[in-house]
């Protein structure tokens, strides 16, 4: 058995634990400020970046790391919320896109600044520029590798180096 390096065991359980405990408090913050979840942001959040703020269920499967079916039922509940509807993909007859509602905006609108002060606060005070710029790269880079060998779909938001 080829184990990993005490660096690359440091940095898995880092990630992992690191992603879960950002995860967690942060759906407590939305939990407690808006009554939703951080699935939830999450979904609408990745559909909000999205052009037209509409994306294909596939992409935003990638993004949320939701596997299909609990995307799925995921969004059924969020239809019958009233923020999401679906639509039919022009260019893919069994896709589906999924189009955010004026009341996910206003929801949106009202979370995001809340969230991005929790998120800020939580992951970015402790890095310097230098490392959050270093995260970013190795967080793509991982992705990369991922979309490359056909394991996840492209995520826009990954393809390039965006520092706005």
């Amino acid at each position: 058995m080829d184990w990993l390096s005490p660096t690359e065991q440091q940095a898995w359980v880092g990630l992992l634990a690191t992603a879960s405990a950002l995860q967690h408090l942060s759906d407590r913050q939305l939990q407690a400020d808006f009554g939703i979840s951080f699935q939830t942001y999450s979904i609408l959040a990745a559909v909000s970046d999205s052009p037209g703020a509409t994306i294909h269920m596939g992409e935003l499967s990638g993004i949320t790391g939701h596997s299909q079916s609990r995307l799925s039922h995921a969004i059924a509940r969020l239809e019958r919320d009233g923020l999401v509807s679906r639509t039919s993909c022009p260019s893919d007859k069994r896709g589906v896109h999924v189009l955010l509602t004026s009341a996910a905006r206003d929801l949106l609108r009202r979370a995001a600044p809340a969230h991005v002060t929790t998120v800020r606060r939580l992951a970015f005070a402790p890095l310097t520029e230098e490392k959050s710029a270093a995260l970013a790269d190795a967080t793509r880079t991982i992705w990369k590798s991922l979309v490359d060998d056909g394991h996840m779909p492209p995520i826009t938001m990954l393809d390039s180096n965006n520092d706005s």
